[in-house]
């Protein structure tokens, strides 16, 4: 009898109030994540929707009209490309975007620009071309004067001294690493430029900052991360014994970091730490050694590389299983899906056969990460419908578990999709999280359905 007028009351009590706290959690929700999808998918229990459901499904939006076109590189590794990147998003500009191969540079982009290197800007009111990172930002700021990144007077000039003195002990001791012919007196002199111009940044940035132009960011911030970004991930990796360069060591620069990782503008262009744990390996073998052996103390960095990017993995994995029912709450209150969730959802729609195709691809040689295990290609049916799960779990569209023909092949190709994406060549630093997160959440309860059979 007591258990059951307690169980009233607690009806009671959620019947009444529960519409209340919707009604009052909606609006502040509405404001602060992306409005519901546009079009809700109505599926029944026993289907698993296709791509063109879930390309349905996404919010219908009017894209803006280009002005300009970017030139830059397909895997979103060049420094400088990613300067006039985020001075793009910052600016608000819209542009459209043309991917330059490196390796193997079109005769007609050779043409147009005489350095032949990337970034390059296209406009498109009067067809003129402009190359180099700080010109190009300059003539951004030329042609849409508001919310301009290049301060006038020296604190520019000023500014960007510090920048090139950073970037440049960066790279020179960054390098040392894979310098046999380096003496240890040498190095230890490249580490203290280093040192010497860290320290000059950060009593720069301490006093106002939280970026070097005070409270908004500046061309000088955005010529300075993408070194900085690196190096707060790789050096890690090759300089252990170096404070990191987001601990309070730095207490400017760390708050400089945080500053950027909660800047909209930033996201869409940044890498993340597993992206660039896994690029540090890729990039000391290609690197390292002159074309023959890769020498014993850069095998050792390639395997802490590999060791830490598979940490990051599992740090993701680990939080895989969580919010998903806090997820569901906000979504039952009137919240939607978040901008992040969707950028992933779009990326990986529109690039979903070459997705699965690189997981099932064990008939060809691998360009990067060749110590993945890839599938046999009779695995593509179950990694797709894996892989379809998993955006529908982005986009929060209602599904049950697919029913795959192999169970072993659908977590095998969502592990390996998990490791493969990489910020920025495949999607933003925040929708790689969600769609790792994603993935792994995925691969974790077809991994359960295994060991109940």
């Amino acid at each position: 009898m007591l258990r059951s007028l307690l169980l009233f009351c607690c009806f009671t009590v959620a019947s009444t109030f529960i519409p209340i706290l919707a009604s009052t959690i909606q609006p502040i929700l509405a404001s602060t994540v992306q409005p519901i999808l546009a079009s809700t998918i109505q599926l029944s229990a026993a289907q698993s929707p296709t791509w063109d459901d879930l390309k349905s499904s996404l919010p219908k939006t009017t894209p803006s009209t280009p002005e300009l076109i970017l030139y830059r590189d397909t895997n979103g590794w060049c420094p400088f490309c990613e300067r006039v990147w985020i001075s793009l998003e910052q600016k608000g500009i819209p542009y459209s975007t043309e991917l330059i191969n490196l390796r193997d540079k079109p005769q007609w982009y050779k043409d147009m620009v005489p350095t032949t290197l990337v970034p390059a800007v296209k406009f498109k009111s009067d067809d003129k071309v402009v190359w180099e990172s700080m010109e190009i930002i300059k003539e951004l700021d030329l042609r849409y004067p508001s919310n301009k990144l290049i301060s006038s007077g020296l604190t520019h000039e000023s500014d960007m001294k510090i920048v090139d003195s950073v970037t440049s002990a960066a790279v020179k001791y960054s390098f040392s690493s894979r310098n046999s012919s380096l003496t240890s007196s040498d190095r230890q002199i490249l580490e203290n430029t280093f040192e010497d111009s860290l320290i000059a940044l950060d009593v720069r940035l301490s006093p106002s900052g939280p970026f070097l132009g005070g409270s908004e960011p500046s061309a000088a911030d955005f010529a300075l991360i993408p070194m900085m970004e690196r190096n707060r991930w790789q050096l890690p990796i090759t300089f252990p014994n170096f404070p990191r360069l987001d601990s309070k060591e730095w207490s400017g620069i760390k708050r400089w970091f945080s500053a950027f990782d909660d800047l909209k503008s930033y996201q869409i262009p940044s890498g993340d730490e597993l992206s660039w744990l896994t690029v540090s390996s890729v990039f000391l073998k290609m690197f390292s050694g002159n074309g023959t052996e890769v020498n014993p103390g850069v095998k050792a960095k390639i395997v802490m590389a590999e060791r830490a990017a598979e940490e990051a993995v599992e740090v993701v994995r680990g939080k895989a299983g969580r919010g998903w029912k806090r997820e569901k709450f906000f979504r039952l209150l009137g919240g939607g899906v978040s901008e992040k969730r969707i950028e992933a959802a779009t990326k990986v729609i529109s690039n979903h056969e070459a997705v699965v195709n690189d997981a099932c691809s064990s008939t060809t040689t691998p360009k990067s990460q060749d110590t993945l295990e890839r599938l046999s290609p009779n695995s593509k049916k179950s990694v797709d419908l894996a892989l379809r799960s998993v955006t529908a779990r982005l986009l929060g569209v209602p599904t049950k578990h697919p029913s795959y023909d192999d169970l072993d092949a659908a977590q095998r190709g969502m592990e390996f999709i998990a490791r493969r994406v990489c910020a920025p060549r495949d999607m933003g630093a925040k929708a790689a999280e969600e769609f790792r997160r994603c993935l792994l959440k995925e691969a974790h309860e077809i991994e359960r359905r295994k060991s109940r059979k």
